[in-house]
């Protein structure tokens, strides 16, 4: 949001207060000091005339300093002849009378949302933390029904609807909902959804909107955002509506809330518990392909790979051999499973199908689960996602050579049993693949929240061990 857009964005805040405090009524004793002192002309509460003067002493001042802005640009156009290609400040106004009852005690919940976490905005965000505290809502028991159904934890969705509603938002336009003559500036965002939810509204032949529809409106990705000015942006340069795709994820959408709502006693037909095992993605060429089975298991089957051809054969005490078997084999289903969440193969708040090792440190939030829902929405979920699959390109590939050289070492009367290029060549894979672990698993640690000491054990046994 550029300096003059947020200094118009403070005018237009300052003046609709003021313009407030000049529509406020007065008492009998107000009239009677305004007699006792005609100074003023304005028909406020004389003790209201201090923050009016202030008021207006600011919007003085950012007038001022708005129009230095515009002068100091040498080729810039005046406040008043905005430059062609200039995007306009759009106002839009909402009111609460095409809202159900529901719908505004919502909205006044989420006016102390706003002021409890010193928001600016009110978002979807913000809206959908609502529902979730607001147990007489619709749309509350509406997301109660697809936990249940789906199998996905409420404390963590609430986390995850958190963690989204703190972001900051950088709006370029004005956009008010006007509760108890209150102007509360809207995010382009939940403008573009409560618009949304109007036209979903009039569509079911009613005339008031309620949260089971608003939750429906925030639910559709394809609402228009193009103005907002979020903090994470697409590959292509297209605002990100996080929170659609959360409940999407999730198999909250649109079509699926407006069935369930036309016909709840077909909820299980309509939303299925289980699953698909293999799902369609679009490639960047736009065409759909499926991922094999073989491709989607590939990453946690090196976990038993590495355990038959490098941990078994160790000469170490049974009880460490199978602390780092554990460790090995939950390191790599993790990482399977946070690929598989990237790639919409598993919803995102299924737990890794290998329980968390006894041995390994965890922090007191873990549950097997990812920690920070940012992080599939982020550039630096980008990041992870590419250094987990070179690290697993990698491994696999030392585990192939390592393959081939102990079939040649198998082999009878080729090989001397002490070849020592052969065991140098062997050993040097092994350490390849226990530092390529470790590394892994420090990625796997800032996203489970578990530290693992075993990939550390192993690179330093096999160190110990180098001929």
């Amino acid at each position: 949001m550029s300096r003059q857009n947020y200094l118009k964005t403070l005018i237009i805040v300052h003046q609709s207060r003021l313009q407030e405090l000049k529509k406020t009524p007065l008492t009998e004793s107000h009239r009677q000091k305004l007699r006792e002192r005609p100074i003023t002309k304005l028909s406020i509460d004389p003790e209201e005339l201090l923050e009016v003067s202030l008021i207006e002493a600011e919007i003085e001042k950012l007038q001022t300093e708005l129009k230095e802005i515009y002068a100091d640009k040498s080729s810039g156009p005046s406040p008043h002849t905005p430059k062609k290609h200039d995007v306009p400040l759009k106002h839009t106004k909402w009111t609460t009378e095409n809202f159900s009852v529901e719908l505004i005690q919502t909205f006044s919940q989420v006016v102390l949302l706003m002021s409890a976490k010193n928001k600016q905005f009110m978002t979807s965000g913000l809206l959908l933390l609502a529902f979730l505290e607001n147990q007489e809502a619709a749309a509350h028991q509406l997301l109660r029904d697809f936990s249940q159904k789906k199998g996905f934890k409420w404390g963590r969705f609430e986390r995850y609807v958190e963690e989204i509603a703190s972001e900051q938002i950088r709006d370029s336009q004005i956009n008010f909902l006007i509760i108890d003559e209150k102007h509360i500036p809207l995010s382009n965002e939940l403008s573009a959804a409560l618009n949304k939810g109007a036209t979903i509204t009039k569509g079911q032949g009613e005339t008031q909107c309620n949260t089971a529809y608003m939750l429906a409106a925030i639910a559709n990705t394809n609402i228009d955002t193009s103005q907002a000015r979020p903090m994470m942006m697409s590959r292509r340069n297209q605002p990100i509506n996080k929170m659609a795709q959360l409940l999407n994820k999730l198999g909250i959408t649109q079509q699926v809330v407006l069935k369930v709502m036309r016909d709840p006693l077909a909820f299980d037909k309509i939303v299925p518990s289980s699953i698909p095992k293999e799902e369609p993605v679009i490639a960047q060429s736009g065409r759909f392909w499926h991922r094999s089975a073989k491709k989607q298991a590939s990453t946690e089957a090196l976990g038993r790979v590495i355990v038959d051809r490098i941990i078994t054969p160790l000469a170490l005490n049974e009880k460490a051999k199978n602390r780092i078997k554990a460790e090995m084999l939950w390191l790599f289903a993790a990482a399977d499973h946070f690929l598989k969440v990237r790639r919409d193969m598993v919803y995102p708040t299924s737990p890794v199908p290998v329980e968390i090792p006894q041995n390994a440190e965890r922090i007191p939030e873990t549950d097997n689960t990812i920690l920070n829902m940012r992080l599939l929405f982020s550039f630096e979920n980008e990041h992870l996602e590419q250094q987990i699959d070179g690290i697993v390109e990698r491994v696999t590939i030392h585990l192939r050579y390592l393959n081939i050289l102990l079939k040649q070492q198998a082999q009878p009367g080729k090989f001397e049993a002490q070849n020592a290029p052969l065991i140098y060549q062997l050993q040097g894979h092994q350490q390849d693949i226990a530092a390529l672990s470790y590394e892994l698993s420090q990625l796997m640690q800032q996203i489970y929240g578990v530290r693992l000491h075993g990939p550390s054990e192993l690179d330093d046994f096999l160190e110990q061990v180098t001929i």
